[in-house]
């Protein structure tokens, strides 16, 4: 998959497929709905649309540190017709800001390109100022609302074009 190495930095990372209810993954989706229910001011966890489960998870990418750490993961849901949707992307906080998020995402994208996907969208809570901007960064930009989260309150739609 996608691998950085440096023995003498902190942000080394390795990028790897592992199935969507590994206990890596697991931890770290846990970990973020809990910091999405606490930035949204919940107390207990929403989620908008159906709860996702194993059965629609296409693909689930972990980036692990130099020791071997889980730190970031991201999976893709499919909905048919060329479009997969982003779900549970989230890095830990340590190593915000190092550069994994987009090693991350390219790595999805490549794969996604790669089995034939063609669009990538997300839905994402507007309160999440900085992953709205690191997804415009990154050349997300705003799409038409998609089920199954077409009436959910504080949603933004983003989208991105693949290419082969």
């Amino acid at each position: 998959m996608t691998e950085r190495r440096d023995p003498d930095s902190p942000s080394s990372w390795r990028i790897a497929e592992l199935p969507w209810d590994h206990p890596d993954s697991r931890r770290l989706r846990h970990a973020q709905r809990a910091e999405i229910t606490e930035i949204r001011g919940l107390d207990r966890e929403w989620e908008p649309g159906p709860a996702v489960t194993a059965t629609d998870i296409a693909l689930t990418l972990v980036a692990h540190d130099a020791a071997g750490e889980a730190i970031a993961c991201a999976s893709l849901r499919d909905h048919g017709h060329g479009f997969a949707e982003l779900k549970r992307m989230d890095v830990c906080p340590d190593p915000r800001g190092s550069g994994v998020a987009a090693a991350l995402l390219g790595a999805i994208e490549r794969e996604a390109a790669a089995r034939g996907w063609t669009t990538i969208r997300i839905q994402s809570d507007e309160r999440l100022q900085s992953a709205l901007r690191f997804y415009t960064r990154e050349g997300y930009g705003p799409v038409a609302a998609f089920e199954p989260y077409r009436e959910s309150p504080g949603i933004c739609f983003l989208g991105k074009r693949l290419v082969p």
